[in-house]
């Protein structure tokens, strides 16, 4: 079962090879993985690091490892301090001064639940600091997971997350008024200096059923933190529609703005799922609108630094059925990428588009799996040449083989690597 893989490629050519290829070693069930598509990065120098978990035995440690530019294992860190009973990390992010940040959470005990955890290491493996943060209360059954991190040009860390809190009696906004007493949830977005030291906390709308969540974030050359995800709004008791949700603050955690979007159809389930920003201000956020009579459909939004929507993009696929878009880059040109997923009316096919910064389209490419197999694009990064390299699985009959296919700029494939994988696996990120 695979663990955790990757390829590292050059960067134009009609046939490509592996360099090289890496796992993590295990005990016991197969249950080791990378945290996502936000624990890969590559320094300058060519050092590639990745966190996610590893199985210990009878629990999971929190694992990030460093490779050399020719797969070379230069280190391996576990979180296995005194009174941990599990541990994860779902990302990381390099730092300038050549350290790194990783965030996820950890469970100390039943008293306590999970709480979000996040570790600076410097580039040998050193751990600099360490920090826990408990959003949702001291029950052991609450919950706090830390699942993105960016760092600003001063070495600030910015880091997002969930948390959910149990034993609390809530009502709905509007009637009828069905209180209940049991989970809530909300999301919190906490910032760092470069010592660690905590500069400032926010909890956006606070806690509520079925409450908001932030899962990807940037961070401009000010400070200012771009945050997305869904939310939430009753429109009646326990009727539920959730916007596809933006959510701005300046660099000392003042809120700037927030943008709530939903599609067409009534009760609708809307998500943004990744961010990124482009050279002139632009904020693209990338995820899925529900409207009616076409399911989910893939969407992208871009606004100004200032929060207003500058322009709104939808792609469906054939008949009612779930298209989404995963992740998004931009280039030095105000270009925006886009890369998810797109039903053909029997299965999903791997969507990379390209937009303008006015959002005119430029170009769009499918890749069908075999089989007409469930294929989708996951993570999506730029290199220095302009190009696009974009990662994802694609199912082979029996499990799901690593997918990767580059572009120009201009939309023209350059290469494309299937990875098999027997029975099981899947690209979860990609780096250049």
């Amino acid at each position: 079962n695979l663990l955790m893989a990757f390829c590292a490629m050059a960067e134009a050519s009609s046939a490509q090879s592996v360099l090289w290829e890496a796992r993590t070693d295990r005990v016991g069930s197969p249950t080791s993985y990378l945290g996502g598509e936000g624990a890969l990065a590559i320094d300058g120098s060519g050092r590639v690091f990745t966190t996610g978990r590893v199985n210990a035995g009878s629990s999971f440690d929190g694992q990030t490892l460093a490779w050399d530019s020719d797969g070379n294992l230069l280190w391996d860190r576990r979180r296995n301090e005194v009174g941990d009973l599990h541990s994860a990390f779902s990302a990381l992010s390099l730092t300038p001064s050549g350290s790194l940040v990783v965030a996820g959470q950890v469970h100390e005990g039943a008293s306590t639940g999970y709480n979000a955890l996040v570790v600076a290491y410097d580039e040998y493996g050193t751990q600099l600091w360490s920090r826990m943060r408990d959003f949702g209360g001291t029950s052991g059954y609450n919950s706090d997971s830390a699942g993105a991190v960016a760092v600003d040009a001063l070495g600030n860390s910015y880091v997002t997350g969930a948390y959910s809190t149990y034993g609390t009696v809530w009502c709905p906004p509007l009637p009828p008024y069905n209180c209940f007493n049991g989970q809530v949830s909300g999301t919190f977005l906490v910032s760092y200096d470069a010592a660690g030291n905590e500069r400032w906390a926010r909890t956006p709308a606070g806690a509520f059923a079925g409450g908001p969540y932030l899962s990807s974030l940037a961070v401009d050359a000010s400070g200012n933190s771009y945050s997305v995800g869904s939310y939430p709004f009753s429109t009646g008791s326990w009727n539920w529609q959730r916007d596809f949700w933006v959510r701005a603050y300046d660099s000392t955690g003042t809120g700037l703005w927030a943008s709530y979007k939903a599609g067409t159809q009534t009760n609708g389930s809307d998500s943004a799922r990744a961010v990124a920003l482009g050279p002139t201000g632009i904020v693209a956020a990338a995820g899925y609108l529900q409207n009616s009579g076409t399911g989910t459909d893939f969407a992208v939004v871009a606004y100004s630094s200032g929060g207003a929507e500058l322009w709104s993009r939808t792609k469906s696929g054939v008949g009612a059925n779930s298209d989404t878009a995963n992740a998004v880059a931009a280039d030095s040109a105000g270009n925006f990428y886009v890369a998810g997923n797109l039903h053909n009316g029997i299965n999903q096919d791997f969507l990379t588009v390209a937009y303008d910064s006015a959002g005119n389209e430029l170009w769009s490419r499918v890749v069908d799996g075999p089989a007409n197999g469930n294929v989708s694009a996951v993570s999506l990064k730029v290199n220095s040449s302009g190009d696009i390299i974009v990662a994802g699985y694609s199912f082979n009959g029996v499990g799901e083989d690593l997918l990767v296919v580059a572009y120009s700029s201009s939309g023209l494939e350059l290469w494309s690597h299937r990875q098999p994988q027997g029975a099981g696996g899947s690209a979860y990120a990609v780096a250049v």
